[in-house]
């Protein structure tokens, strides 16, 4: 720790212009860090000779004025990776849409579009939140991707962020440091009223609606008079300077809350004894003892004062602001006092080794206490007029003031091998000043903002000071980025970025009048995303940001009702979105900006794209951006056009003035640099293992490259490519694509999935059709679709009663390559499966499945396949898991042994190792258990289950990754140098791989998720003829409506818990029949959720079909009745209970009760059964405890009384009755007779604290 660089001065002179000069003079000092050990994967050497990197991304930052300022030699850093490194083609990086910060920071780090990892724009809404909230991007648990910062401290490396927004949404364990809090507002002590054409201006507006403090004597902007803004003369200081000149005070107040908490008094005093009145000194002090002063200032001249908080959750604590002499006239006649907002770093470092004096967690109080205050520039205070151009420019370099000896610290005291560094101020000078300085509009018409803040034709005579901003906001990335790099290594990789880029603007659209127009709201929106107070009507809403707006919809049946608002009807969404596009398209600007007496004819709306095509909006030539969430974007999703955007908008105004200019958020393809006009991002690269060349890259193929380079696991929800171009030597590599699937179960109708608690489609076979190709097009080269077994079984009855031939069907129109058995291959024998295998085009893989009398496989089962893929030899090799015969009805695997898996899938590496091929990937029926990679803020868990025994026992192989499934858990991680990937059930979820082969081995593998979203995805026309015969041959059965639900009906997300569907069912069987004393089935056994919404076949919602009751009981099982004792019935408990104590053991098992209530715990890896009750009204009404001798008579299904799921112990049951009633007919009956239905959780089974 170096006190120097920590304690700031308190007066701190900032020149009107710091030059680049001074800026990259600050740069100096580096620290050697030690290398890191390597992380989990295959790390051989692929041509990166340094495990130090550097992700920098400076925001808004155009790579067509980085070039422009490098050439002119302001840009040193950045000259040098475009003289021998890598830099986009095109004039820079294809963005996302919207290309705004809220949406790019993330895209950036985690390799997703905003459609994946949920943040689509600066502010936006979720379709389950009530229509008057709103969320921003960068609020806590926003994020719903990981990040590249959390996937390299996955694969062991030590990561730190500093001022990369979002940074602190996507949680680790190393330094994150990214804005501020704020805990006062801003504002002048003033004796004066600027006006117009001048360089103060006080626009009242203005400052009433930023909500700045202006004291003045009189009052202004409808604030009250404030006598202290007045020179009074000065009594009762001491230990105060000479004054040749009556010493003057003020008091410049800082409020909270409207509560003066930090103010400070004002010592106005001429320091000069020339017989002359000239007052050129004001001491700031809290009291009125110089003793106390924290700042002695001249004109121009700023002091970081620390102060302690006073209320709120941080009281006590230590933040900062800044204080400048913004005018003193000599006279006095002009005086006005400028003070920042208190502020503070946010700041997090769970490892962090505290220094003397503070405790672990107190880092953020140590930055605020040790170093100089966290601030940026303030654009309320520049629009408002209330300080020059000047104090805005010198309030945001001030950010590296305050940042770089914050990035030193943690540089030089974590070591961090990936350091990934932002800054704001290529933004906030950009937004102030380019069209300022832009001569032309897009198409060539001469700008009237240019030169001309007031936009009334006289010129300001200031674009060489404006120009010059820009120039310095440049100047400062560029000198942060050599700071970085010099803090991190001899010449480290380092990647040079931006979320956005830049284009000149000056006109507002008030973004909500259009929907007053039509009647969707009763008045202008005088907020962001919320409709205002007083609105009566509130079927539609706008949320904007820069150039992209987003309209929700108040849709019934969708949105919560309610807060006073109307909603539109279902049946009127399609009519009200189409008469939303049309008045946003039809827009024209009624003003004359140009003063020619005519009004313009200027393009306002660029495009307009409704929920489903804004999966593809364009970013460039042949390219786009998926900006479709299911419940985060708008309805539509609204561009406008340069010169025009919707922030700073005047309420109920068409078009005003936004009184600042430039803006980002426009169609990210949009680009006319004659017009200054550059959507495009930046994306340079340098350093260690970096090629020179130019490459097409796109915002989501930064992170997987990054990752590849630092040889760590791929961000799992990463949509990007690796960009071999970019690497020095890429040519030594050849990609190999994976596409993963497991369990699809004859799904061929989407599914669903949550997004924030609301249903979305997903998967179905002909939409997977289509991804998949869309996947392995966006990858070089050919590529592999695999599968990981229970391909079939357990299906919907489209595919169930037709005898799942359609999903074999479906599976061969995709391309499938090959896939291994799972259990539900085995549902109907041996004839049935071989029927399947037949009729496929792909084999079915497994190295463990031998006849039980030779010892040998059947001649039907094959232990590998060898694929050439663009010129690599590629072995597959199956496997099923050991546990077949215990979950599948007795009699359908009679005559195999189903062997341990690791040892046969060893011996077949082994065995295609010494036919030359290394390339080795795993299809097998076995996944995890637990575990979870962070997400967000969402920390991650440690992984376990089956496959993670079986993946370390291949350590020693050369399989390179594996394609799991079984346990229905999204999966994706390196085990040792092993990448193992899985997906939920039913095609909601599939897998995207990544193998780097060089010299005929695999580098590096990345895997990613995707969950298969619908929407705007077109069907593949020839699935979806499958599809469409398969339903028409079942749908007189299919869709007949049986009864009705309250709610969403579900299963246990990971089947180890009591839940409404097992509820469900289990009450169905106990009422059928009356004389026994509960109802005992498998979690395993309920195959599907039963959702209020959407309908699967056209029924109303709430309505339930008989193929939706099939879906969840598809397996055709028929009641047993059978009494135990309570002994028995415990260890059927603990047999039961044993998954979630030991995640090597399958989750199928986990009971579901009517009638009886159990407790447990777990004792480390093992059960223990608390108590045990007969509960015949219920968990709520009485309770019967079970002694061991005690009977208890209850109806089961004949898979678990023939020993499925290890339920062995149910054969001692006695007094056995087989009814044989088919349970999906029980539980329909019930389902007709008691609906509408709504199971509930209700406390049959309750867990309690572990046990070691």
């Amino acid at each position: 720790m170096e006190p120097s660089h920590r304690r700031p001065a308190l007066v701190v002179a900032v020149a009107a212009l710091v030059a680049p000069l001074t800026l990259t003079a600050l740069a100096v000092g580096s620290s050697e860090a030690s290398a890191h050990g390597r992380g989990h994967g295959h790390h051989p050497d692929h041509g990166a000779p340094t495990s130090k990197a550097v992700f920098f991304a400076s925001d808004g930052m155009r790579q067509d004025l980085v070039e422009k300022y490098a050439g002119a030699g302001l840009m040193p850093t950045m000259k040098s990776f475009l003289r021998s490194g890598v830099k986009a083609e095109g004039n820079g990086l294809l963005t996302q849409a919207p290309p705004n910060t809220g949406a790019g920071w993330y895209t950036l780090a985690t390799g997703a579009w905003p459609g994946v990892h949920g943040s689509t724009n600066n502010t936006f809404h979720k379709n389950s939140d009530p229509m008057a909230n709103r969320t921003a991007a960068f609020d806590p648990n926003t994020l719903q991707a990981e990040s590249i910062a959390q996937s390299a401290e996955r694969g062991g490396l030590k990561v730190a962020q500093v001022e990369w927004a979002g940074g602190r949404n996507a949680s680790i364990q190393g330094p994150t440091i990214d804005f501020q809090t704020f805990h006062s507002g801003r504002g002048v002590a003033t004796n004066f009223i600027g006006h117009a054409g001048e360089p103060i201006f006080d626009d009242a507006a203005f400052i009433s609606s930023f909500g700045l403090q202006f004291d003045h004597p009189a009052g202004y902007a409808g604030q009250a008079p404030f006598a202290g803004a007045a020179p009074a003369p000065a009594t009762g200081w001491s230990n105060v300077p000479t004054s040749y000149s009556p010493a003057k005070e003020m008091r410049l107040r800082v409020l909270d809350g409207g509560v003066d908490k930090y103010g400070l008094n004002a010592y106005l005093y001429d320091s000069r004894n020339d017989g002359r009145t000239r007052y050129d000194h004001v001491l700031f002090s809290t009291t009125k003892d110089g003793a106390d002063a924290v700042g002695d200032l001249r004109q121009g001249e700023w002091a970081d004062v620390k102060v302690t908080i006073n209320g709120g959750a941080l009281a006590g604590k230590t933040a900062g602001m800044l204080v400048r002499v913004e005018t003193l006239a000599p006279d006095l006649s002009r005086v006005r006092l400028f003070h920042t907002s208190v502020t503070r770093a946010i700041a997090t470092w769970p490892t962090w080794h505290p220094e003397p004096g503070y405790a672990a967690g107190e880092f953020d109080e140590f930055l605020a206490r040790e170093f100089p205050t966290s601030t940026a520039a303030d654009f309320a205070i520049l629009e408002a007029g209330v300080t020059s151009e000047e104090t805005y420019v010198e309030q945001g370099l001030y950010w590296s003031t305050g940042h770089w000896p914050m990035l030193k610290y943690v540089a030089r005291t974590y070591h961090p091998d990936l350091l990934m560094v932002g800054m704001p101020t290529t933004d906030e000078f950009q937004h102030q000043f380019l069209g300022l300085v832009s001569k032309r509009l897009p198409g060539g018409a001469p700008n009237p903002a240019y030169d001309d803040v007031d936009l009334n034709g006289v010129p300001d005579g200031r674009v060489r000071q404006r120009e010059a901003f820009i120039r310095e906001a440049y100047a400062e990335s560029d000198a942060t980025l050599k700071l970085a790099r010099s803090l991190t290594g001899r010449d480290p990789t380092t990647f040079v970025s931006s979320d956005h880029g830049f284009a000149p603007q000056f006109l507002a659209i008030d973004a909500s009048k259009p929907l007053v127009d039509l009647g969707l709201l009763s008045r202008p929106q005088t907020s962001n995303c919320r409709p205002a107070t007083g609105e009566t009507i509130g079927k539609a809403k706008a949320c904007w940001a820069g150039g992209a707006l987003q309209v929700y919809l108040n849709l019934a049946g969708r949105n919560p009702a309610g807060g006073g608002f109307q909603q539109v009807a279902a049946a009127d969404e399609a009519s009200t979105v189409a008469a939303i596009k049309a008045a946003y398209l039809g827009l024209t600007d009624p003003n004359d900006w140009t003063h020619d007496g005519q009004p313009e004819h200027w393009k306002m709306i660029d495009r307009v794209f409704t929920k489903a095509q804004a999966r593809y909006i364009p970013n460039g030539p042949g390219s786009t951006s998926d900006m479709a969430h299911p419940t985060r974007t708008g309805d539509l999703v609204v561009f406008s056009f340069p010169p025009y955007q919707f922030d700073a908008e005047t309420p109920g105004t068409l078009v005003a003035p936004s009184h600042f200019f430039g803006q980002h958020g426009y169609v990210p393809d949009v680009q006319d640099l004659g017009a200054n006009v550059n959507m495009r991002a930046t994306f340079l690269a340098g350093g260690a293992g970096i090629a020179h060349r130019t490459v097409e890259a796109k915002s989501i193929d930064l992170a997987p490259t990054l990752a590849f380079l630092l040889g760590i696991p791929e961000p799992q929800h990463s949509q990007g490519k690796v960009l071999l171009d970019v690497v020095d030597g890429g040519h030594r590599y050849t990609p190999v694509s994976i596409v993963g699937l497991n369990d699809f179960h004859g799904q061929l109708d989407p599914t669903t999935f949550l997004y924030d608690g609301i249903n979305s489609l997903v998967g179905g076979a002909a939409f997977l059709g289509t991804m998949f190709d869309e996947e392995l097009d966006a990858l070089p080269g050919d590529g592999l679709i695999l599968a990981g077994g229970d391909n079939v079984g357990a299906s919907p009855p489209n595919s169930a009663l037709l005898e799942d031939k359609p999903a074999i069907d479906v599976e061969n129109a995709w391309g499938l390559d090959a896939t291994s058995y799972g259990n539900h291959e085995f549902d109907y024998g041996v004839a049935r499966l071989l029927e399947h295998q037949e009729r496929a085009d792909f084999p079915f893989l497994a190295t463990n499945i031998v006849d039980s009398a030779t010892g040998k496989a059947p001649p039907w089962v094959t232990p590998s396949k060898v694929f050439w893929v663009n010129g690599v030899k590629v072995g597959v090799i199956g496997a099923e898991l050991k546990d077949t015969p215990e979950l599948v009805s007795a009699g359908a695997t009679a005559g195999l042994t189903f062997l341990d898996e690791a040892p046969r899938i060893a011996a077949e590496s082994e065995r295609l190792r010494r036919k030359g091929v290394k390339v080795q990937v795993v299809v097998i029926h076995q996944g995890t258990a637990t575990g979870a990679n962070p997400t967000g803020n969402a920390a991650g868990t440690e992984w376990a289950g089956p496959i993670i025994g079986i993946a370390d026992a291949l350590q020693d192989t050369t399989i390179d990754a594996m394609v799991v499934g079984h346990t229905h858990r999204v999966s994706n991680l390196m085990r040792g140098d092993i990448l193992i990937t899985e997906g939920f059930n039913a095609g909601a979820t599939y897998s995207v791989l990544q193998l780097m082969v060089k010299g005929g081995d695999v580098a590096w593998a990345g895997g990613a998720t995707r969950v298969a979203k619908d929407i705007g995805v077109a069907a593949r026309p020839d699935v979806q003829a499958i599809i469409d015969k398969a339903n028409a041959d079942t749908a007189p059965l299919r869709n007949q409506v049986i009864g009705s639900q309250v709610a969403d009906i579900r299963r246990a997300p990971n089947r180890d818990a009591e839940s409404a569907m097992g509820n469900l069912v289990t009450d169905a069987m106990r009422l059928k029949y009356p004389g026994v004393d509960g109802a005992f089935t498998n979690s395993g056994g309920l195959r599907a959720d039963l959702v209020f919404s959407p309908p699967s076949a056209g029924e109303a919602p709430g309505q339930i079909t008989w193929g939706e009751m099939f879906a969840v009981l598809p397996f055709g099982n028929r009641t047993t009745i059978i009494t135990l004792t309570g002994a028995q019935l415990r260890a059927a408990y603990l047999n039961g209970f044993s998954a979630v104590c030991n995640p090597a053991i399958n989750t199928g098992r986990f009971p579901q009760l009517s009638g009886l209530k159990v407790t447990y715990h777990c004792a480390g890896t093992t059960p223990v059964i608390d108590g045990m009750w007969k509960t015949p009204n219920g968990a709520g009404g009485p309770q019967v405890p079970i002694g061991d001798a005690d009977p208890v008579r209850f109806v089961t299904n004949d898979f678990m009384y023939t020993g499925g799921d290890g339920y062995t112990m149910f054969a001692q049951g006695t007094d056995v009755q087989q009814p044989g009633d088919d349970l999906r007919q029980v539980a329909t009956d019930y389902v007709t007779a008691n609906s509408p239905v709504n199971p509930v959780v209700e406390g049959r089974i309750v867990r309690g604290a572990n046990t070691p």
